[in-house]
């Protein structure tokens, strides 16, 4: 008897939850991820058509994306569905991001937002090569010490 009861709702929870998801919008594609370069650009494509017209090729300041830490940059709708990031400048090295698209992407389309975040990082301080050599101590014979050329993918100070 109770079999009975719960096959019927446990068909029309799931005609629900399917129903619900067809209005869901999603993140197909966030680009670039793991270590990017401290120059470059963001693209986001949706699974539905989001922006209007209007805004199509224009850069504004609105903030679509959420990062974490902040950066400062522009936004572009380059087609309804794909979303362009440009940060101001060069991203600070040996960080760690995260970006979450914010409910300002939905217009107001009564869609559903299933968004998640997405990390990415800067290249991590590392040392790229080393040079390893002799020097004679002037004024002194037969001394010699160890000198090094450390070469590092960021500047030192």
């Amino acid at each position: 008897m109770k079999t009975r009861f719960f096959l019927p709702l446990a068909a029309l929870l799931a005609l629900c939850l399917a129903s619900c998801d067809r209005n869901a919008v999603r993140v197909v594609s966030f680009s670039p991820t793991g270590e990017i370069p401290e120059q470059t650009t963001f693209e986001v494509a949706f699974s539905k058509d989001l922006a209007p017209d209007s805004i199509l090729g224009k850069w504004t300041r609105e903030p679509y994306l959420q990062f974490e830490p902040a950066i400062e940059g522009a936004f572009r709708w380059r087609n309804p569905s794909t979303l362009v990031f440009s940060p101001e400048g060069p991203l600070p090295g040996g960080q760690e991001f995260t970006a979450t698209p914010t409910g300002k992407v939905l217009f107001a389309t009564g869609l559903n937002p299933r968004f998640e975040s997405f990390r990415f990082h800067t290249p991590m301080f590392r040392l790229a090569s080393a040079e390893f050599f002799w020097a004679g101590i002037p004024h002194s014979q037969w001394k010699v010490n160890a000198k090094a050329n450390l070469h590092f993918n960021y500047d030192v100070d």
